[in-house]
């Protein structure tokens, strides 16, 4: 996976990715922390996780899917890494029939 991934600044209150719109990134925060957000009709937000240097955001390209129905967003400034979903969906799916 080392080939693939990038090297990111994660600045406080950036949308990562919007709800609904096609997945385009996995990020891997190494510090910060990252927040899974719930967009409602209203425009109101309610926080449904968080993530740190522990985990990793674009999950659901993991299972196959292209969207998301959360936002990612940067909660607290740090660094981290990203790659582009389709390698990581290519890279779970070869490790997954490994014997």
């Amino acid at each position: 996976m080392r080939p693939d991934l990038e090297g990111v600044a994660l600045e406080s209150h950036k949308i990562l990715h919007e709800s609904h719109e096609v997945l385009q990134y996995a990020y891997f925060p190494n510090d910060g922390l990252l927040s899974l957000v719930v967009v409602l009709a209203e425009g109101k937000t309610v926080e449904a996780g968080i993530v740190g240097r522990e985990g990793l955001v674009g999950i659901p390209a993991l299972a196959g899917l292209n969207r998301s129905p959360l936002r990612e967003v940067v909660q607290i400034t740090g660094d981290g890494l990203r790659m582009p979903v389709s390698r990581l969906a290519d890279s779970y799916a070869r490790r997954a029939i490994a014997p």
